[in-house]
């Protein structure tokens, strides 16, 4: 298919954004009609966890087989957005904590943040120009933002495209979350994709659009898009890569559910239905490596890690690649640690701090 851009804004679409990865039920806003997006609700037992990153995906890819076979049977977990960026407990909360926390001073007494003069520095910023957030940005530095409420959602402009297909032209909505070229995305209002450079963990909101595997789309709720599967993997950070790593652990710490602060992973998420808590490379304003389109790097801590006591949330890029050096984490099953075969498409739209 060939799409024709139109590059008309028709209404808005009002999405819940991911953070650091996860499950969601959205509600979008096509031109002021609404159209209910149907989500699979990831459930599994205490077997499946511990199980390995084979079985869970095995998992996954039969719930995504069993939406083909009749739209019907498809699990549901209810309408509108999916858990909140700011969960009911510190394992499923990337808001970072006040400043304040430990001084006897108010917080109003403390400077604002230095992202409010240079969005390189530290601090939240919004990176998706287009959006209104329902979540103060540049204010997390100096509020308190209660568990739940506001949810992170993000309201973005829709696009009017058509497909071309055999019997025609078809309308097509869309929306824009990057481009490639610096003057279009200051037209756009959206952000500029640049490659090279490195990278550093930051509490991230962003959208989940596509991925090139089928079980991916199913745990991201997202559209598995085949054609993906030609970009080239295991090149991040050279001059020529078009990618930058998705970081997903596949046994992370699961006890306790949210209340749990070293919470992590594709299993405590198929447990209790908040977000996997993935870790990005390079984003806007923290690297200069960034792009939309994630290399997944799919990893499992070891039996003698776990043992230990050494697993917990990690949340770096640079701390995930000391842990594969030194034998503490490998790819599913043992495996070598690298990329996973696959890529999720990601707009980053804030920085939390």
């Amino acid at each position: 298919m060939e799409v024709a851009q139109i590059d008309e804004r028709q209404g808005h679409s009002g999405g819940n954004m991911f953070t650091d990865g996860g499950f969601a039920m959205n509600t979008y806003q096509h031109g002021g009609k609404k159209v209910n997006m149907r989500r699979l609700s990831k459930r599994a037992s205490a077997v499946q966890i511990a199980a390995t990153a084979a079985a869970i995906m095995f998992f996954v890819t039969t719930a995504f087989a069993g939406q083909d076979e009749g739209r019907s049977g498809l699990l549901r977990a209810g309408n509108g957005p999916g858990p909140a960026a700011n969960g009911p407990g510190p394992g499923c909360n990337v808001i970072p904590p006040l400043a304040s926390i430990g001084t006897i001073v108010d917080i109003s007494q403390f400077p604002p943040a230095d992202s409010l003069t240079d969005p390189e520095l530290a601090g939240p910023v919004q990176l998706l120009k287009s959006g209104k957030f329902d979540l103060p940005i540049e204010q997390l530095t100096s509020v308190d933002v209660p568990a739940g409420t506001p949810r992170g959602t993000i309201t973005l402009p829709l696009f009017k495209g058509a497909v071309k297909t055999p019997s025609g032209l078809k309308p097509m909505w869309y929306i824009i979350l990057d481009v490639g070229n610096q003057a279009e995305a200051d037209r756009l209002g959206v952000n500029f994709s640049k490659n090279n450079g490195y990278s550093f963990g930051k509490p991230l909101l962003y959208i989940s659009t596509e991925t090139s595997d089928p079980a991916a789309a199913a745990i991201e709720g997202n559209t598995f898009a085949p054609r993906l599967r030609d970009v080239v993997l295991g090149v991040d950070d050279i001059k020529t890569s078009g990618v930058e790593r998705l970081f997903i652990a596949t046994n992370g710490a699961s006890e306790g559910g949210c209340q749990n602060p070293q919470r992590q992973g594709l299993g405590a998420a198929l447990l209790d239905g908040h977000r996997p808590n993935n870790v990005f490379g390079g984003v806007p304003f923290v690297a200069t490596d960034y792009s939309p389109v994630w290399d997944a790097n799919v990893f499992e801590w070891t039996e003698d890690a776990i043992e230990k006591g050494y697993r917990g949330l990690v949340n770096e890029e640079f701390r995930i690649l000391k842990l594969a050096r030194d034998g503490y984490i490998t790819g599913p099953g043992g495996a070598p640690y690298g990329s996973a075969g696959f890529v999720v498409v990601c707009g980053v739209a804030a920085r939390l701090n």
